[in-house]
């Protein structure tokens, strides 16, 4: 079966203000998600997503 803790939200994200997400770089975006599939979307995109957010 599904392990649900699988799908809690990293606790470091969860702190992060508007304002930590709108200064996110390369380096940030990778510590943050280096074991997550959000990865895999890259940083060019989160950044897009952010703005629009």
């Amino acid at each position: 079966g599904l392990n649900e803790g699988s799908f809690k939200p990293n606790s470091k994200l969860l702190k992060i203000t508007r304002k930590e997400w709108e200064m996110l770089d390369e380096q940030m975006f990778s510590d943050l998600f280096s074991n997550s599939a959000i990865k895999r979307i890259g940083f060019k995109k989160i950044k897009e997503n952010i703005k629009l957010a």
